[in-house]
């Protein structure tokens, strides 16, 4: 029997995928461009390295300021049994049909169901 081949591009197949994907190639895209365009901008006013370091440096570095926290913050959210909004996102995520989105939505709720047990 022959399997049919497993193509690279076969996610892309998704058109919600397919979207999402190439939002976030134009959306690096724009980041990249910016990000050039400020060490071009910085070494025309200053040959400095440090400053020009110092420029990149203060562009990147709210995204670890406010990212760092927000990961801490969702998975402190996410361990914490919520039945209402919580199970309305799995419930999504099983309805949208996502691959592998039934074995997320299952293993959420037996760890609510537990988590429920235990405060019981």
């Amino acid at each position: 029997m022959d399997e049919p081949a497993i193509s690279v591009w076969r996610p892309l197949e998704h058109s919600v995928f397919r979207a999402l994907w190439i939002a976030s190639l134009v959306s690096s895209i724009g980041t990249w461009m910016q990000n050039v365009g400020g060490v071009w901008l910085m070494s025309s006013f200053s040959a400095s390295p440090f400053l020009v370091a110092l420029m990149q440096t203060a562009t990147s570095l709210p995204v670890f300021l406010v990212g760092l926290p927000a990961g801490a913050l969702g998975a402190l959210l996410a361990s914490i049994a919520t039945p209402g909004p919580s199970r309305s996102v799995l419930e999504l995520v099983r309805e949208i049909r996502v691959p592998g989105g039934e074995v997320i939505y299952d293993r959420e709720m037996r760890l609510l169901r537990l988590k429920n047990r235990e405060r019981a």
